[in-house]
């Protein structure tokens, strides 16, 4: 039934509007009654999943049902807004006197919408303009509009609709999620990443040559995907001799590696990977605090033209590492050396178990349960 509702909705949409749609998704739902979902006793996946005959017996006795929509053309362009929204055609299986109207994703839910302003880890509240929240379980990227009561399903839809450079915030609830490369995290500035514990998987290698203004992340497990390809680093800002300012923190976030497809123990090569020519003046202010890293240094930085006593300002505390250092893993001499300007309590050469709980020695401060933002 499904197949043909989305046939139907194609030949409407051509003969009512000269923009074609070249793909149309599409799910039911039911504005006039926010709660169907949740009356019908189903979850999010099992209300997306039923058959023809379960999916017509739910919406028999309504009057009306609504569709939400998004469709793109032929060159990926997102043109929902160009389409007619006001169309109403019947489908087989629904009483005679009951029609669908297929409405344009967010038209009616999120008009006078109020996202939530702060959010809240152990006993700090958090001050931005609009928290969007994500949910890979309860969540759904087409009926859903970021809110609390109607998260996101994935990751790369809230990347898509936060907006940069106005003190945003992403909020995961639990759960593991994907992003498409490692650029997608740094491609909008003043965005902040909230992860409840969640992980986050990048799938593909990608370096990044941009500006980094104020990123920060907050209760994160970082690691690269099975296919990631060949880097030096999961996020590398090699930069290609562009200079550039950089901001971003990782606070109480987790660094690993469980697929082994970054290189190990070679020279600079740690999960974030800095500068590469001390010729050029980037402007770094980046913070590590309350992190680990296995397997591998958390960031490694060139020391900028270190003949004019430049000292890129990177500071780790609190953190550990597997490794015997934690900014890089072998310490240069001469004018490469890698310098962070601030270490503090930081533990290395330790052992962590599978709850990322430090097993060698005891560190006062330091690691994931410790600090403001404590797991």
């Amino acid at each position: 039934m499904y197949k043909k509702i989305f046939l139907i909705l194609i030949v409407v949409l051509l003969i009512s509007t000269p923009i074609y749609a070249e793909t149309l998704n599409w799910q039911p739902v039911n504005y006039s009654s926010p709660d169907l979902i949740k009356e019908s006793g189903l979850t999010v996946e099992e209300f997306n999943d039923l058959t023809q005959a379960e999916w017509v017996d739910l919406f028999n006795d309504k009057e009306k049902v609504n569709f939400a929509f998004s469709a793109t053309d032929s060159e990926g362009n997102d043109i929902t807004n160009s389409i007619n929204p006001n169309l109403s055609i019947n489908v087989e299986g629904l009483n005679n006197n009951q029609t669908v109207q297929f409405t344009p994703i967010g038209t009616e839910n999120n008009s006078n919408l109020n996202y939530d302003t702060q959010t809240k880890i152990n006993n700090t509240i958090l001050e931005y303009s609009k928290v969007i929240y994500v949910d890979i379980n309860g969540g759904n990227d087409l009926i859903g509009n970021g809110s609390k009561e109607q998260p996101f399903k994935t990751l790369d839809k809230a990347i898509s609709v936060v907006s940069a450079n106005n003190n945003e915030a992403i909020y995961l609830e639990n759960g593991n999620y994907t992003v498409q490369n490692s650029l997608s995290l740094f491609s909008k500035n003043e965005v902040h990443y909230f992860g409840n514990k969640s992980t986050i998987t990048v799938q593909n290698a990608v370096g990044i040559d941009r500006d980094i203004s104020n990123i920060s992340f907050y209760q994160m497990v970082l690691q690269p995907g099975n296919s990631f390809g060949e880097s030096r680093a999961l996020f590398d800002l090699n930069l290609n001799y562009n200079e550039h300012n950089i901001s971003f923190k990782f606070i109480n976030s987790v660094f690993q590696d469980p697929f082994n497809v970054l290189p190990k123990g070679t020279r600079h090569n740690s999960y974030i990977i800095g500068d590469s020519s001390r010729n050029m003046e980037h402007n770094y202010n980046v913070l590590f605090a309350n992190s680990i890293s296995l397997d591998n240094p958390i960031m490694t930085v060139w020391a900028d033209k270190l003949e004019g006593g430049y000292q890129p300002n990177v500071t780790i505390k609190n953190s550990a590492t597997t490794e015997t250092s934690i900014d890089s893993p072998n310490n240069e001499i001469g004018n490469y050396g890698h310098d962070i300007l601030i270490k503090e309590n930081n533990a290395e050469s330790v052992t962590f178990n599978s709850n990322y709980n430090i097993t060698s020695g005891n560190f006062f401060g330091v690691g994931i349960y410790e600090g403001e933002f404590a797991w």
